[in-house]
C-alpha cells in the first residue's frame, strides 16, 4: 500500500508505505483523514493524517471476486457520495492483462452491485449529474461510453459508446483515466499517445483541446488548485529503458477550464 498526500502550494509529498496493491483513495465525508481505499478485491476504510508512516484503523467494507487474481482499478464516487470501482485480471506490471475479467461494481454503505462485465481494464470514471450521465472507459475496448444514470437508485441504462480511438488516429493507444470540467467536457488520459485530449460528449469526435505530455504513458488527469483550474496529470514507467520524466505526476495550468471539488463517499 501507499498513500500520498500533495500540498501543491508548498510542493510537499508526503507517502506512506505498506502491504498491498491500491489503486484509489477517496476522503469520507464528514471524517478528517479518514479515507475509503482499494486494496486488491477489498474496499476499506482507514485514518491518515496524511504525516505519519502509520495507517490506523483499517476496516474492510466489501470484498469481491474472490480466490482470483484480480484487483480493483480506477474508483470514484458520484454526487451522492455512492463508490463506483471497477476490476481486472491482474494488476498492471506489464500490460499482458487477460481480456474481459473484470467488472464494474458501485458500493453504497456495505451493499455490492454489479453494472457491468466482462471488463479489459476497468478505468476513467465521470458523472454529469445535470445531464444525468455517468461516462466510463474500459481500456481494451478503445471507446468512452455514456450511460443514462438514476442518481437515486443507482441503475444505468442506455450505453452508448460516444468516442472511438480510431476517430482520433490513437489506435495504438489506450484511453486510461478519466475527468469532467464544470461545462460537462471530459478529459481523457491516452496511455502510450503521449497526451490528454479534452471532448465535449455532446460532439465528441472533434476534440476541443491536446495537451502534449513529455512522456509516452499518461495514465490520469485530476483538477487541483484554489481555484480547480489546473490539471494534476499522472504517468507511468512502462518504457523498457524510461526517461527521467516517465513516472511523474505533472501540473498542467493555463487549460482555460475549471473542474469541481471531488466527490467524498458517504459511509
Amino acid at each position: 500500500m501507499m498513500l500520498s498526500r500533495m500540498y501543491t502550494g508548498s510542493k510537499v509529498v508526503d507517502e506512506l508505505n505498506g502491504g498491498g496493491n491500491v489503486s484509489m483513495v477517496i476522503p469520507v465525508k464528514g471524517k478528517e483523514n479518514k479515507f475509503v481505499v482499494s486494496l486488491d478485491r477489498s474496499v476499506c476504510t482507514a485514518t491518515w493524517d496524511g504525516e505519519s508512516d502509520k495507517v490506523t484503523d483499517i476496516k474492510k467494507i466489501v470484498e469481491v471476486e474472490p480466490g482470483t487474481s484480480h484487483v480493483f482499478n480506477d474508483g470514484k464516487c458520484d454526487h451522492t457520495g455512492r463508490l463506483w470501482i471497477g476490476t481486472m485480471g491482474k494488476k498492471a506490471t506489464d500490460l499482458n492483462i487477460p481480456e474481459k475479467q473484470g467488472t464494474l461494481y458501485s458500493i453504497e454503505k456495505k451493499t455490492v452491485k454489479s453494472h457491468r462485465r466482462e471488463i479489459g481494464i476497468a478505468n476513467g470514471l465521470a458523472f454529469d449529474p445535470k445531464r444525468n450521465k455517468m461516462y466510463y472507459i474500459d481500456s481494451f475496448a478503445g471507446t468512452v461510453d455514456q450511460y443514462d444514470i438514476d442518481f437515486t437508485t443507482g441503475t444505468l441504462s442506455n450505453l452508448q459508446p460516444i468516442c472511438n480511438r480510431s476517430t482520433h488516429g490513437l489506435d495504438h493507444c489506450l484511453f486510461d483515466g478519466m475527468t469532467i470540467d464544470s461545462n460537462g467536457n471530459l478529459w481523457v488520459a491516452v496511455f502510450n499517445g503521449s497526451r490528454v485530449i479534452q471532448i465535449d460528449p455532446r460532439v465528441p469526435d472533434k476534440l476541443l483541446q491536446t495537451i502534449e505530455m513529455p512522456v509516452p504513458h499518461v495514465t490520469s488527469v485530476a483538477f487541483g488548485g484554489d481555484n480547480f483550474d489546473e490539471l494534476y496529470v499522472t504517468t507511468a514507467r512502462f518504457s523498457p529503458t524510461p526517461g527521467p520524466l516517465e513516472g511523474c505526476t505533472f501540473r498542467v495550468t493555463g487549460i482555460n477550464a475549471k473542474g469541481l471539488p471531488p466527490d467524498e463517499f458517504v459511509e
